[in-house]
Formats: structure tokens, sequence, C-alpha cells
């Protein structure tokens, strides 16, 4: 998608060209933070305020869940940085703000409050700079915001076709004939802004796959298939204890993604280990010890790609496509390759995933640590 939809009463390639070679992310969060309240508002005023909190809200988990990076020069890495300091967000279904207005005290929430809001002193301003090129040549930084607040309304009151939006107070306030645009084309909008942000995502994470799946906060996933899967196997192998504790694995586990999910983004059986409830959380998305865990690891997935494949498991088919996907083979022929083999296909696509996450800045070497229960008894005489 190479640009917006057309109109011949506002200049559409002027807002195409803010997107054009972004150095920062912000302009696209605006931009899809403008849209989703002109999509769900009867009113052309929008609150500065409430565009800065869906910016961030927008890219908490591209930041802090998933990891990456938006370039050296992109501002909001140190907002979500300092809110990440103050308080440790959980992935649930509360926003980030519900979240922060329910886990910090009054003084933290205008300390947030007021790192959000270094965004109001630029972003809204810099955004629309393109419309007054000509107007803005050779004046200086420091007067360019105050310039072009005077020229949005000015534009606003001769032609409001000429400018998205002019200032009043603490709002912007959408020119009809560009909301209109907006409403009418918003899907396209979308589109087309999700794929120039997706452009410069992967450019500043080159080694990083999924990314559009890393844009958003995580959707509840549906594991019914790698459950069931596991359920089976461990009905067969009773006994069989968990990788990390060395303990029998209960009846109620959990599914361990061994790599952690906000790096993959994917639920194939070959990154997943039942565990208990409590290592299932007490691991979260830390990566763990490749001196530790590899080889059991390793070990464990042939050994259930193995039981699965003689097994009359009638999901199976669905489970060895997962595995004949990762090593571009036939289940049968992978259900040949002797243990070695199939150790060191997996260990060479598992290893370097550890490497780049570690770069990404996933906390790795994990280990587990028992914490111990036993009772204390006091004896009384």
């Amino acid at each position: 998608m190479n640009d917006l939809p057309p109109n011949k009463e506002i200049p559409v390639g002027i807002l195409s060209s803010v997107l054009n070679d972004t150095t920062n992310s912000y302009k696209y969060y605006w931009f899809l933070a403008i849209l989703d309240i002109v999509q769900t508002s009867d009113s052309n005023e929008i609150r500065i305020d409430d565009l800065c909190e869906k910016m961030i809200e927008s890219v908490w988990y591209p930041l802090n869940f998933f990891k990456l990076s938006f370039g050296a020069q992109d501002s909001f890495k140190k907002i979500a940085d300092s809110i990440h300091a103050i308080v440790d967000l959980e992935h649930s279904d509360a926003s980030v703000y519900q979240q922060i207005n329910e886990k910090t005290d009054e003084n933290t929430r205008k300390q947030i409050k007021s790192d959000v809001n270094k965004l109001a002193r630029w972003v809204p301003y810099r955004f629309i700079r393109p419309f007054f090129k000509n107007e803005l040549m050779g004046v200086a930084d420091h007067r360019i915001n105050a310039l072009i607040k005077k020229l949005s309304a000015e534009y606003s009151r001769q032609n409001p076709n000429l400018v998205p939006y002019y200032f009043q107070d603490d709002k912007i306030v959408i020119n009809l004939p560009w909301k209109e645009y907006l409403l009418q084309h918003i899907g396209l909008i979308k589109g087309f802004i999700y794929w120039k942000l997706v452009n410069f995502v992967q450019k500043n994470n080159p080694n990083v796959l999924g990314i559009s799946a890393k844009l958003f906060k995580p959707e509840k996933r549906n594991l019914e298939l790698n459950n069931k899967s596991w359920d089976f196997y461990l009905n067969h192998k009773k006994g069989m204890k968990c990788i990390y504790s060395k303990d029998q694995l209960p009846k109620n586990f959990s599914l361990d993604h061994f790599v952690p999910w906000s790096y993959t983004v994917h639920d194939y059986n070959w990154n997943i280990v039942p565990v208990s409830k409590e290592i299932n959380s007490g691991k979260s998305n830390n990566l763990p010890s490749m001196d530790h865990y590899l080889e059991d690891f390793v070990a464990l997935q042939n050994d259930f790609y193995v039981c699965i494949y003689d097994s009359n498991f009638k999901l199976k088919n669905n489970i060895m496509e997962h595995y004949c996907l990762l090593f571009n083979e036939m289940a049968s022929d992978i259900y040949q390759m002797d243990k070695p083999t199939f150790g060191t296909k997996l260990t060479n696509t598992i290893q370097p995933m550890v490497q780049i996450a570690t770069n990404m800045g996933f906390n790795r070497d994990w280990v587990y640590k028992r914490i111990n229960t036993d009772k204390i008894v006091i004896s009384r005489s």
C-alpha cells in the first residue's frame, strides 16, 4: 500500500508525506490516536492529553512486553521505561492507565503525567509541520510551534480544506472536511499507517520475526491443541518430571514457552514444555539457562515427537505439522532421525533465538530456585 486514498478537495499528498522517511515513531501513533478518537466521538475537539495517553497505551506493549526498538532517536522508550521503573504493569485486560491508577499513589501519577505531557510540547505541532513548509523555511526551531499554532488557525478560518486541524486551548479541533475524509476511509488509512509502521519497526529490528503481531497488546490465545497433545503424552509417560524442578509434573500442569512467547509470538509445540503453574508464573518471560535446561528440553521434545507419531492421538497430524514447518522435512523423515540429528536441528533453532532475545533485553539464564516450604514445628512442653 503506497499511498492514502485520493481526494480532490484536500491535500492528501501532504498528509502522506508526513509518514515518509520517518526517524521517530510518534507520527504513526499520533495519527492512529486521532483516528481512534474520531471514530468514537461526535465532537471535532480532542484533548491533547487524551491523544498522548492513547499513544502511550499503544506503544507500551511493543516496547515493554515485546521489547522492540524504535531506534536511538525515539522519544517513547524513555517515557515507557520511566513508567516501568515506577510500576510493574501486568499483562491483563485492564489498560495501562487503569493499572497505573490502581497501583500508584497520587505523586507517582503526577510524575507519569508530567513525563507524558512532554510529548504534547511538540508532537501535535510537528505532525502538521509539512502543511506550512514554505512559511516555516528558515524559522528558528524555538519559534516553530507558536508559528504552526498561528498558521493552522489562519488556514482553518480561510479554508478548512488546507490543514487537518488547529489548536484551541488544550485541544486540537479537526476541520470538518478532514474529519469526513478520515471517517470515509478509516480502514484504508489505518492500513496505510500500519504498513508504514511495520516497515519502520522492521528496519529498527532487522533480526526479529513477527513484527506485525508485536505492535499490539497480545490477545488471549487458544492452546487447546497444545494442552491435549501434552496431556495425551503425559498419560503415556507416568511419573514424568519437570525439566526445571525435576519434580513429578502435576495433573493440572501449565504450558511454558521455552523461549518466551513474547519473543516468538507463536504456539508451535516444539517450543513448549509442561510445567507446574507456579514454575510457569515464576519463569514468566525470562530466557532459561541453556547450560541447565537445553539438553533436557531437546530430549523431551524428541521423545514427545516419537510418542505422538507412534500413537493414535486424533490430532497428531496437526502437531506433526509444527515440526515439519520447523525442520522443513516430512513427518516420517523427522521420525526416522536419530536423537543427535533431531537435537542438533532443534538446538540450531533455539540458540540463535535466545541470543537475539537477549540482545533485545529479555532476561537470560533463568534457573529454577526451590522455595523451602517446610513447616517449622514448635514443640510445646
